[in-house]
């Protein structure tokens, strides 16, 4: 049996889950808007990359919900890292749609999201392929009192920004994406992560760098072991593999409202990199109003 073509299998895998929807609906009648938005940074040596992510959905029922959203990227470098003398680059990433459905019990939750992203960001400042993408994560976690064990695996044809990582680049090529951690909650409003990650490519993967600016490839600030030299290259699926760990805090000062702040070190890449987020589930915040 050949490879399924990457539109394909999006086409087949969305199929199977609005198929599952009709029974969600059963269950649970009336469906709830969904409006969210979040800003994350990451810092790399040197610089920092921000991104402002926001976007609305329906749930239709406890088992299943769409969602789409915008990202917009802000890179900040020292002037002195760049040949033009400006360290300043912003821009659109892909409008994405999320398809999920979930499954719950009385300490258990899984679920299984596709990804679909169009080619609306400008691949020659990295914040795009150029084409479209898929990425398919199933997720999965299990509440033992204050702890929560959690893992998810899944398979796309670019490597996905994370919520406590912004990719330095976009990729194209196919990748499996793992990973497994524990939660910690001791207070209502207080919590700590910790997690082990794999990025697992397969065949030539392609480079479009987030972080370089001006130069002509092979100039400008180096500062990452495989994309930092080039706004676009093309390597081999061992150049890109990588694995690390992550640790983190979360703060939940309201409803709805989430702050974190946390660490990543990639082993592959021998890249540390700080992070901090704040996330708004402002559908939550809207319906309190009334």
């Amino acid at each position: 049996m050949g490879r399924m073509h990457p539109v394909r299998f999006f086409i087949f895998v969305a199929a199977l889950l609005v198929a599952a929807s009709p029974f969600s609906f059963a269950i649970d009648g009336e469906g709830t808007p969904l409006l969210f938005a979040g800003l994350s940074g990451t810092s790399y040596d040197p610089g920092w990359l921000f991104k402002l992510d926001t976007g609305a959905g329906y749930q239709f029922s406890r088992h299943f919900e769409i969602t789409a959203g915008l990202p917009v990227y802000f890179v900040r470098l020292p002037d002195d890292a760049v040949d033009d003398g400006s360290g300043t680059k912003n821009g659109i990433g892909n409008f994405y749609v999320d398809l999920r459905v979930m499954a719950y019990g009385d300490n258990f939750y899984f679920s299984s999201a596709l990804r679909g992203s169009a080619p609306t960001g400008d691949k020659d400042e990295g914040f795009s392929t150029g084409r479209g993408a898929f990425d398919w994560n199933n997720y999965f976690e299990i509440s033992l009192g204050s702890w929560t064990p959690f893992a998810s695996a899944g398979v796309a044809n670019s490597i996905s920004d994370t919520h406590f990582f912004n990719r330095p680049f976009s990729s194209y090529g196919i990748v499996g994406q793992f990973e497994g951690g524990l939660l910690f909650d001791p207070l209502r409003w207080l919590g700590f992560g910790g997690s082990a990650y794999a990025v697992i490519p397969s065949g030539e993967q392609e480079i479009y760098n987030r972080m370089y600016r001006g130069g002509a490839s092979g100039s400008g600030g180096r500062w990452g072991s495989v994309w930092g030299n080039a706004g676009y290259e093309i390597v081999e699926a061992e150049d890109l593999r990588d694995h690390g760990f992550s640790g983190w805090a979360d703060i939940y000062p309201v409803p709805d409202v989430t702050f974190e702040i946390g660490y990543s070190r990639s082993v592959s890449y021998d890249l540390n990199s700080l992070y901090f987020s704040a996330r708004f589930n402002l559908g939550g915040m809207l319906r309190k109003d009334k």
